[in-house]
């Protein structure tokens, strides 16, 4: 079905699409038309208003191309359950009539019947967890015999008081702990085992907050596998992942009731050393293999290895390999080291134009998805795309790409072999099965979606609304115009505070132009158009890049760069490199916690907009008030002047705490915000108190760039200050925030930012 005036029509009514803020793109830019409102708390007057209003009535409808569900390839997701809190991962419970467990982050472990109904929580151990960023409970497995002796184990981060961890020069610690479940074999039941219950099996000192991985298995040897991350920091400061006297980095390999606290097989690879390995080692250099698993067919052991700021990896796991980590990310040279001569190439990898933090999968082999079968699914925790490699061929393909807001924090098999997705902020648990047939194919087009009566000039169709922001998002320089548009009769769901809520069939459009010759600032070429559409399944991005003639713009499948030749407002020449986004890069930025619409808020439109009557003349209103006069909102807002307004860095009316705080809002906070996908404990969010961003004194967990007596943010030291220095970095490899689509440095941000960090007290 089309979106249109004779498919279910849109009516439309509002704008905004604030596609990748890391891809250049977001609620607004370099070029953009300066903030008029001013920053709260607390709010300046509002500008004066105008009898008139901005918008006199609510647009006529206008008739779009777009399908109310695309194609997405060979799957679908089915949702199975839901309401679960922070899932990490899900398996089955062998022998157990058919019940699966679901992992929660925070602590705890719910068991679910064969109808995915909650039967139970089988442990909560909440209050020994560490539960920040990537800390938590990590793993679970179900001993292979546990109908018969009922043990389960788990993988979680502590604080490192008690046990082994207790001594060591450490900041957290890893433990693995084996339970039982209650009742006697052949009557063991899924009841609530006591927290305190759990034997200490394995412990690892962990010296940083990130790279944890936690993952357990059971082989088909019927021994446990661990994943072991290198620990942090940024770039492996440590060495872990090539120093096998250490067994962070590492896939680990035991037999854990075959001694106390556990065995090591005889045949792991490193048994008998000489030169102080650890014989639990079974493979090493790794970064963070976040899931690995056994193929049911061939027992081969494939695994996901999280890369550092451009390579993501999928790995066949062999007994004694060295995957390269930390000289190598991907097939490439990290931070120009050399290659070890034994390092094994990973099977598959990808850039971060397609997502930043591989998910490891399975290998299909269910039924409910004929079209996967033998095919090893995998996904990323940022882009939520879920592509399949071929084993046979090592080739890959997207099979499937409307996942938006989806964190895809892990997959799971059922005892059947049929798999699952767990969706992190989402807190869902998804089957994947063969797609129904309902999809279509998006317009390759521009100018066959309907969206502009004229692309030159660019002239808006009926009913799209033309708006704007308050703080823009950098986007190398582009100036950037957004419209929206409602389905007939649909409304908005206000928030004074945080993302509104557009309805099913909303579109929200974005175009980046960029003046090639910076003496002539008015003088532009296109250079795409970006469109969010709120389908059935969800939200779904697309770009259209335009044409060298300037005609029309085609629809992308993947990313794709740009070298600019241009000049500087003194005629000198240079060129400037412009990435276009890929769909599953929409998603990198537009984060269920961010919304997935990043500036659609009261704050950001809470500004005047010069509109053009049906007369041709210009009115000017608060943006706010215009839409609320033609009923956009699900309720009456009332008097505009009760919202605050955010305010962009040119804005000298107000402070400049407030401008450097906005602008981080706008630029960074998407990602860096509780339950983000950076996996860091930073808040940056303009609605925190600045000692809940957790970034003033403290020690950088991605990397110190090199400055001794390195934090986030350092008072009264913009150099000692690694947020502002990677605000200057034009290389992601070499640190870039953001990582991903821009290449240009904001200087006027980098200006204020410095200023605001130098005042603050010390």
């Amino acid at each position: 079905m089309r979106i249109g005036k004779t498919h279910g029509a849109l009516s439309f009514g509002l704008a905004l699409i604030l596609l990748l803020t890391s891809c250049g793109g977001g609620g607004g830019g370099g070029g953009d038309s300066p903030a008029k409102a001013a920053a709260a708390p607390p709010p300046p007057s509002p500008p004066a208003q105008n009898n008139a209003f901005g918008l006199s009535s609510r647009p006529a409808t206008a008739s779009l191309n777009f399908p109310s569900q695309t194609t997405s390839g060979s799957v679908m997701l089915q949702n199975v359950a839901s309401g679960f809190t922070y899932p990490v991962f899900f398996t089955a419970i062998p022998n157990s009539g058919g019940r699966g467990a679901v992992v929660e982050q925070a602590g705890r472990i719910r068991v679910l019947r064969p109808d995915f109904t909650v039967e139970s929580t089988l442990l909560d151990i909440s209050p020994q967890v560490v539960f920040s960023g990537e800390q938590g409970m990590l793993g679970l497995a179900f001993d292979p015999q546990v109908s018969s002796n009922g043990y389960f184990y788990i993988s979680y981060v502590s604080q490192k008081t008690g046990g082994r961890c207790a001594t060591a020069s450490n900041n957290t610690c890893t433990r693995i702990l084996r339970f039982q479940l209650n009742g006697s074999p052949g009557s063991f039941q899924y009841t609530q085992v006591a927290a305190t219950s759990g034997q200490i099996v394995l412990e690892i000192s962990q010296p940083y907050d990130t790279h944890k991985s936690g993952m357990l298995l059971f082989g088909p040897d019927d021994k446990l596998y661990i994943g072991v991350g290198d620990g942090g920091d940024y770039g492996d400061p440590q060495g872990n992942g090539q120093n096998r006297a250490t067994l962070l980095g590492k896939i680990l390999r035991i037999d854990p009731t075959g001694g106390t606290p556990y065995a090591v097989p005889a045949d792991n690879p490193f048994v008998g050393n000489t030169q102080g390995w650890r014989p639990e080692i079974w493979a090493f250099g790794f970064r963070n293999p976040w899931r690995f698993s056994f193929d049911r067919q061939g027992n081969t052991l494939w695994a996901g290895d999280v890369g550092q700021d451009t390579w993501e990896e999928v790995d066949i796991v062999t007994r004694g390999g060295n995957y390269g980590w930390g000289a190598r990310e991907g097939k490439h040279p990290f931070n120009g080291a050399a290659a070890p001569p034994d390092a094994i190439d990973p099977v598959w990898e990808y850039k971060h134009t397609d997502g930043i933090a591989i998910t490891g999968g399975y290998v299909y082999r269910g039924n409910a998805a004929p079209a996967l079968q033998g095919q090893y699914i995998y996904s990323d925790y940022g882009a939520g795309t879920l592509w399949a490699l071929d084993p046979a061929t090592f080739t890959n393909k997207t099979v499937l790409t409307n996942t938006t807001g989806m964190q895809v924090s892990s997959f799971g098999e059922d005892e059947a072999g049929e798999l699952y997705v767990v969706d992190y902020f989402g807190g869902a648990l998804l089957r994947v099965a063969s797609a129904s047939a309902d999809g279509e194919a998006m317009p390759t087009s521009l100018s066959a979606t309907g969206l502009f009566t004229s692309l030159a000039p660019l002239q808006a169709a009926t009913g799209l609304i033309e708006y704007d922001v308050n703080t823009p998002l950098w986007s190398d320089g582009a100036v950037k115009r957004r419209w929206i548009a409602l389905p007939e009769g649909g409304q908005i769901t206000f928030a004074a505070d945080g993302a509104w809520q557009l309805p099913v069939g909303s579109v929200v459009v974005k175009n980046f132009a960029m003046a090639m010759d910076q003496a002539s600032p008015s003088v532009l070429r296109n250079l795409e158009t970006r469109v969010l559409i709120h389908q059935n399944s969800g939200w779904v991005g697309y770009t259209y890049r335009w044409n060298d003639a300037q005609t029309d713009a085609t629809l992308l499948d993947s990313a794709q760069s740009e070298t600019l030749s241009m000049r500087d407002a003194n005629g000198v020449a240079f060129t400037q490199q412009y990435d276009y986004p890929s769909p599953s890069q929409c998603h990198s930025c537009h984060t269920a916690q961010a919304g997935p619409l990043l500036g659609l808020r009261t704050r950001q439109l809470n500004r005047n907009f010069n509109y053009v009557d049906a007369n041709g003349q210009t009115v000017s209103d608060n943006q706010l008030r215009a839409f609320n006069h033609v009923a956009l909102f699900n309720t009456d807002i009332g008097g505009t002047d009760q919202y605050g307004a955010s305010a962009s860095l040119d804005n000298s009316s107000v402070n400049i705490g407030q401008r450097a705080r906005d602008y981080l809002d706008a630029n960074c906070s998407q990602c860096h915000q509780p339950g983000g996908p950076t996996g860091a404990s930073i808040d940056l969010r303009a609605s925190v108190a600045i000692d809940a961003m957790n970034v003033v004194n403290a020690t950088p967990s991605a990397g110190d760039l090199g400055i001794s007596g390195a934090r986030i943010i350092a008072p009264g030291s913009k150099e000692h200050s690694v947020l502002w220095q990677r605000l200057q970095i034009t290389s992601a490899g070499a640190g870039r925030m953001p990582p991903l689509g821009t290449h240009a440095v904001d200087q006027a941000a980098v200006n204020l930012i410095g200023q605001w960090i130098d005042s603050l007290p010390h």
